[in-house]
C-alpha cells in the first residue's frame, strides 16, 4: 500500500484527537516526543492567540511592512509533520515555481526568455485571501477525501485568527501555508494554463506573482486576454493587485521576479556592480570599513539589524549575494568564479575578524580587552555554568 494510501486510510477514518495524535506521533520526523490530544486541541481553537501565534512586521524590498504571524514553537512542531504529510498528496506542475521544492526564481523566469511582450500581474492578499473554510472544503474532496473530523481539525491548526470579527485565514508564517496555497491554487492554475496554451502564450507562478508572455501584442492589462485571466482569477476568489499589473515590452529591459529575461536570465548591472565595490572596500581598507559601508543599504532594504548597531555580519551578506548570483548566472560563470575567488582570499586573510564577527567588534573596544571574549572570562564563565548545573541537580534530588 502506498503512502498516501495508507494516510488516506487512518485520515479519512479519523474522529478524535486521541487517534489524531497517535497518527502524527507515529509519523512524526521533528518533535522528539509524542503529541498530546490536548495540546492539538488546544491549537486547534484559533481564539487561543497568546500561547499560539505571535506576530511581527518585516520590511518589504521595495517600500512598506509585511504582517508575519509565526507560530509558537510546539504548534510549530505539528504544522512541520503537516507540511509532509502534505507532501505525499500534492503533485507541483510545471508552470508553477513558488513553494516547489527544487525550483526557483530562475525556473520561473526562464521560460519567458527573449519574447517579445511580458505581462505581470499580482494577486492581492494572496494568503489572507485563503480562508479557513474553503482548506476544510478542499480536505473533503479528492484527493484527501479527509473525515470531517481530519478536515476541521487540520484547517483549524494551518489558519489564525488575527482580526476580531474576521475569518481564520492562512497567515504568512505558518510553514504549512505556502503548499496550501499552491494546492488551493491548483485548479486555478489549470484554468490559467489551458487559458494560455489556446493564445500561444507562456504562464508561470511564483507565490502571488503571475506572470504570461509571448510575441504578439495580446497582452495589453486592459485587453481581451487580460481580461479572462482576471476573471478566472476571481472566480475563484482572489483579487488582482492594479497597482502591481505591468506590461514589459521589446525596446525596454524586462524582467521577471526580478531576474532579467531579455536574451537569458541574468542580473542587473547594478547588482554585479554592488557586489565588485563591497570586495574592493574590503580589500583596500578592510573588513570593519566594509561593514561599515554596507550598513546604510542594508538597514534601507531590511529595517532593523537584529541587535548589530551601525553594522551588518558582512561574511553571510556576501554568501548570500554570491550564492544568488552563481543561482542566476551558473557556477561556470567567469564573474561569479571572480568574485568568490576574491571572496575566499580576503575571508581567509580576515579570518579571526569574519570568525568573531560579532556587534561588539564595531563598539570601538578592541575585542582582545572583551571580557566575554578573553581567555580569564571564557575560563570563569565555564567553572560558574557547572557550579550552577550541580547546584540545580543537588535541588532536583533533595
Amino acid at each position: 500500500m502506498s503512502l498516501r494510501a495508507t494516510y488516506g486510510r487512518i485520515l479519512g477514518n479519523l474522529t478524535n484527537y486521541k487517534d489524531f495524535a497517535a497518527f502524527l506521533t507515529q509519523t512524526q520526523t521533528y518533535y522528539p516526543f509524542p503529541f498530546r490530544p490536548n495540546q492539538i486541541k488546544f491549537f486547534v481553537e484559533t481564539e487561543n492567540i497568546q500561547r499560539r501565534i505571535r506576530q511581527f512586521h518585516l520590511r518589504k524590498k521595495h517600500g512598506g511592512f509585511r504582517d508575519i504571524v509565526a507560530p509558537h514553537s510546539s504548534l510549530e512542531y505539528i504544522l512541520k509533520q503537516l507540511n509532509i504529510i502534505f507532501q505525499v498528496y500534492y503533485e507541483p506542475k510545471s508552470f508553477v515555481c513558488g513553494f516547489v521544492r527544487g525550483k526557483s526564481l530562475v525556473d520561473n523566469a526562464r521560460p519567458h526568455v527573449g519574447h517579445s511582450f511580458i505581462l505581470s500581474m499580482d494577486l492581492k492578499n494572496f494568503f489572507p485571501s485563503i480562508n479557513r473554510d474553503r482548506i476544510r472544503e478542499m480536505f473533503r474532496l479528492k484527493p484527501f477525501e479527509f473525515s470531517a473530523f481530519a478536515a476541521e481539525a487540520i484547517s483549524g491548526l494551518c489558519t489564525a485568527h488575527t482580526v476580531p470579527g474576521e475569518q481564520d485565514t492562512l497567515p504568512q508564517g505558518f510553514p504549512t501555508s505556502p503548499i496550501l496555497a499552491n494546492m488551493i491554487c491548483a485548479e486555478m492554475d489549470d484554468e490559467l494554463a489551458l487559458l494560455a496554451r489556446m493564445h500561444n502564450v507562456t504562464f508561470t507562478r511564483y507565490a502571488d506573482d503571475l506572470t504570461f508572455s509571448c510575441n504578439e501584442d495580446i497582452l495589453r492589462p486592459t485587453g481581451e486576454f487580460a481580461n479572462e485571466v482576471r476573471a478566472i482569477i476571481e472566480k475563484h476568489h482572489f483579487v488582482l493587485n492594479d497597482k502591481k499589473t505591468h506590461l514589459q515590452r521589446n525596446g525596454k529591459r524586462k524582467e521577471v521576479t526580478g531576474i532579467i529575461v531579455d536574451k537569458k536570465v541574468n542580473l542587473s548591472r547594478q547588482y554585479i556592480r554592488e557586489i565588485r565595490n563591497i570586495l574592493y572596500i574590503w580589500k583596500r581598507y578592510g573588513y570593519k570599513e566594509a561593514c561599515k559601508a554596507v550598513y546604510p543599504h542594508y538597514r534601507k532594504q531590511h529595517g532593523t539589524t537584529k541587535g548589530q548597531h551601525h553594522y551588518v555580519n558582512l561574511n553571510c551578506v556576501m554568501r548570500g549575494k554570491l550564492n544568488y548570483l552563481k543561482m542566476v548566472r551558473g557556477e561556470d560563470d567567469a564573474i561569479y568564479q571572480k568574485f568568490q575567488s576574491t571572496f575566499s582570499e580576503l575571508a581567509k586573510r580576515d579570518y579571526e575578524k569574519v570568525l568573531n564577527d560579532t556587534p561588539n567588534y564595531l563598539n570601538n573596544k578592541e575585542t582582545d580587552n572583551d571580557f566575554m571574549n578573553s581567555c580569564s572570562g571564557r575560563i570563569l564563565y565555564i567553572i560558574i555554568v557547572v557550579i550552577l548545573s550541580f547546584a540545580f541537580a543537588i535541588l532536583c534530588k533533595s
